[in-house]
């Protein structure tokens, strides 16, 4: 049985709830980082040099894809060709004043906080791949879905990000109004 310290009504991305799912899987509701969706002109160069003097990440990923940064762990999603959604897991990063100032004096994007959009869970155990491949399309298995990547995904009607920082381990972000129908959805499984 999951466990939430609030009711489900008052559900958002820093309320705290664990448990097993149906076959025995953790399922566990995490902190949200910032998020911030970021729009601008996929062949400014300049874009791409702030992004990678600011925050240490090259964009230019396929839609969906995911890109981390090797110093402190913030993500790009590629969410369409002129939109990328930054994640910071560290909320007083100095990383997010650096972009915000860089693209302000650049004035070649927008970057809109999204930070309580989303919702954030993991799903562990050592069967976690087969349980959710019956909720996506998209393929689970280590070859085209690789420790450290990160994806869009479809989690049945549910439009998600999700990651695979270990072998047994995704996590999932989906937008905060589905999150009880997604978290109820993972349970059963």
């Amino acid at each position: 049985m999951l466990r939430s310290a609030r009711p489900w009504s008052a559900f958002g991305p820093s309320a705290a709830a664990s448990g097993r799912t149906a076959s025995g899987l953790i399922l566990t509701v995490l902190e949200a980082p910032r998020a911030f969706l970021l729009q601008g002109d996929p062949d400014d160069h300049r874009l791409a040099e702030i992004l990678w003097r600011t925050i240490g990440i090259r964009r230019g990923l396929a839609m969906g894809e995911v890109q981390r940064s090797e110093t402190d762990g913030s993500r790009l999603a590629t969410m369409a060709p002129d939109a990328w959604l930054y994640l910071q897991p560290n909320p007083a990063s100095p990383r997010i004043a650096a972009l915000t100032d860089a693209l302000a004096d650049a004035s070649i994007a927008a970057l809109i906080e999204q930070t309580e959009a989303r919702s954030w869970m993991s799903l562990a155990g050592a069967h976690v791949e087969r349980a959710l491949a019956g909720l996506t399309s998209r393929p689970l298995t280590p070859a085209r879905f690789p420790v450290g990547a990160g994806y869009a995904i479809a989690l049945g009607p549910v439009h998600c990000l999700a990651e695979r920082p270990g072998m047994t381990l995704f996590r999932i972000a989906c937008p905060t109004s589905y999150a009880p129908y997604a978290l109820a959805m993972l349970r059963r499984i």
